[in-house]
């Protein structure tokens, strides 16, 4: 499928692109992905709980995550600020903060830092 958000809406009177549809369909998008959100957290982890049976969370793992996210989003929301509309080099420092977050991620997971303590969690038994 073709992303709709992503396209061009022309205008058939003068075959312009209509920066009003376009904005429209933006935030429309953006209702999306907050609601997927919203289901994912209200619905499929509680899903998956009854599923397994149970699920511990470990706190001192949530929190600096939460907090990654949280700031994540007010990145986005501060690059939006125009109208709703990311340019080109907001959307490539968006993408370089998902580099740097998989690349922090993945060198707490195998102990090269540690930045947050308990991350990874302490697999002894």
């Amino acid at each position: 499928g073709s992303c709709h958000a992503c396209s061009p809406v022309v205008d058939q009177e003068n075959g312009t692109a209509g920066l009003a549809d376009r904005i429209e369909r933006l935030r429309m998008n953006g209702y999306n992905v907050l609601g997927s959100n919203t289901f994912d957290l209200l619905v499929c982890i509680p899903i998956g709980v009854l599923i397994a049976g149970a699920a511990v969370v470990n706190f001192s793992i949530a929190a600096p995550m939460l907090a990654i996210l949280t700031l994540a989003t007010v990145a986005l929301f501060l690059m939006m600020r125009t109208h709703m509309i990311l340019s080109r080099i907001e959307s490539i420092c968006l993408l370089g903060l998902y580099v740097a977050f998989v690349v922090w991620i993945t060198l707490e997971t195998f102990a090269v830092v540690d930045i947050v303590p308990s991350l990874p969690p302490n697999m002894v038994a």
